[in-house]
């Protein structure tokens, strides 16, 4: 039990299943108001609200979906990372359909997904059980592009290295149509979070990003050319309505981009050869 500062009582979460993985073990656990999957260190991978499934936990989750105001009448859509699915059952939620790729390296994860978290596939919404660099290298070599690619990949204490580096950018550049977005979080600190905004500006340019509370900034890069914030907002009419179904107040998250540059420009570029995150991380700026 944890007492709270009014001294009411409050419970821990209750341990209701335990998934074995090859990689790292997965632990759902469920409060009062939440269903979470983590690690065994409590870090966590998916919330849910047990009672109101159309209110996402997180504000990133909320922010990601400031990516349909960089793109016109987007047809398809990779997402990196399953977690409990909510990215992509929410993105067909709004926007049914969507032609959704979902890449999850764990296939402990999407069973947790299926059998805790309401994920299901459909005929438009596919899992692919792959390395997510693995899965965009295979798709830049089959010609395939997306409208939007979402890069929802944790590791312990950050984004995996892998995913990081210069060659994965341009990678993920070759398989973006022209005008899709990429959005991605930055969970990263220190001189790594220098490093990672820096190699991002190398391979996309002036990208936009915004501050999300609870996890990180998200980053919205494009391959080419970026729309101006007149451009931006003027697609939040037609986006502020189905939003709500979600109760997303998409004029917040669109008014929150910002291409303001407040990292260390000078810092090292992160290549398959240089990803020294461990080191970067614990690092003070």
């Amino acid at each position: 039990m944890l007492i709270g500062s009014a001294g009411w009582v409050r419970a821990e979460p209750k341990l209701v299943h335990i998934e074995r993985s090859h990689y790292q073990d997965l632990y759902v656990e469920e409060s009062q108001h939440t269903r979470c999957v983590s690690f065994r260190d409590r870090d966590q991978q998916t919330c849910i609200f047990n009672d109101s499934r159309d209110f996402l936990v997180w504000e990133y989750y909320r922010a990601v979906f400031a990516a349909f105001a960089f793109v016109e009448k987007p047809q398809k859509v990779l997402v990196i990372g399953l977690g409990g699915g909510v990215i992509p059952l929410a993105f067909k939620q709004i926007y049914p359909r969507l032609n959704l790729d979902v890449v999850e390296l764990d296939p402990a994860m999407v069973r947790v997904a299926k059998q805790f978290f309401g994920f299901a596939e459909t005929d438009t919404l596919n899992v692919h059980v792959s390395d997510g660099r693995v899965f965009v290298k295979k798709k830049l070599l089959e010609g395939e592009a997306y409208d939007i690619i979402v890069l929802d990949a944790f590791g312990r204490n950050w984004t995996p290295e892998h995913l990081l580096t210069e060659e994965f950018l341009n990678e993920v550049k070759g398989v973006m149509r022209e005008g899709g977005v990429f959005v991605s979080h930055s969970r990263a600190k220190n001189k790594l979070s220098d490093s990672f905004f820096a190699t991002y500006r190398s391979v996309f340019g002036e990208f936009y990003w915004i501050r999300t509370d609870g996890c990180c900034p998200l980053l919205f890069s494009m391959k080419q050319s970026y729309p101006d914030r007149a451009a931006i907002t003027a697609r939040l009419p037609e986006l502020i309505q189905p939003m709500q179904a979600l109760h997303i107040s998409i004029d917040d998250y669109v008014g929150g981009l910002t291409q303001q540059v407040n990292w260390n420009v000078s810092a090292g570029i992160l290549t398959d050869s240089y990803v020294p995150g461990n080191i970067l991380q614990n690092r003070s700026p």
